[in-house]
């Protein structure tokens, strides 16, 4: 009855811990996600690509995330800016007469054959995080995001058994002897030898004579 009672305890405290860890996980999605979709979402004065080519090297690497600070921007600056339905982070190397901007690549001997005008231009880079650009291309794939969910889930259920090694050898210990005392009892049960019945014994009577 003990060991049932001790057994329902234990799996009460695994089923609160892991609501509790399920909790703090969530919270700590909202908190790293939360910033990210205010970038992207354009709430916040800045945003976020990813580099895909290097083109910027090695000044910035491909699979880099460039954060950008809209609508400021500087001669010499790494900027981000639109071109023909793409996204491009070049440098600023001049301003044409007609206002439009002159970029290059580092990577590049030479200057974009195309200038950009200002109303393409979404800002200035002010800083990069290399390769982060994997994980944001791998978050940005629903099934990725939802099996890498369920993995961070599974792991934290492994890891909340609230039981240590020590305690789970000592069950296994107090399994054991229970088992060798019912096998000692019954076979002692076995051994007792039965009683059997002896039929009484036959009186003769003898006559008087």
């Amino acid at each position: 009855m003990s060991g049932l009672l001790s057994s329902s305890g234990s799996a009460e405290r695994r089923t609160v811990k892991l609501i509790k860890g399920t909790v703090v996980l969530l919270l700590i999605l909202a908190a790293v996600l939360t910033p990210v979709a205010l970038v992207v979402t354009g709430a916040l004065p800045y945003r976020a690509y990813v580099v895909r080519t290097g083109s910027m090297a090695p000044s910035i690497l491909p699979a880099s995330v460039v954060i950008v600070e809209a609508g400021e921007y500087s001669v010499g600056q790494v900027v981000t800016f639109r071109h023909r339905g793409d996204r491009i982070t070049h440098r600023f190397v001049t301003i044409n007469a007609d206002g439009s901007l002159t970029t290059r690549g580092d990577a590049n001997e030479t200057v974009d054959p195309f200038t950009v005008p200002t109303g393409d231009v979404i800002g200035g880079v002010i800083g990069f995080v290399p390769f982060l650009g994997y994980v944001v291309i791998f978050l940005q794939n629903p099934l990725a995001l939802g099996s890498l969910l369920m993995l961070m889930l599974s792991l934290w259920y492994v890891a909340s058994d609230d039981e240590t090694p020590e305690q789970k050898q000592k069950q296994k210990q107090k399994q054991k002897q229970k088992q060798k005392q019912k096998a000692t009892e019954k076979t002692g049960s076995d051994l007792v030898p039965t009683q059997t019945t002896q039929p009484p014994a036959a009186i003769a009577v003898v006559p008087p004579i």
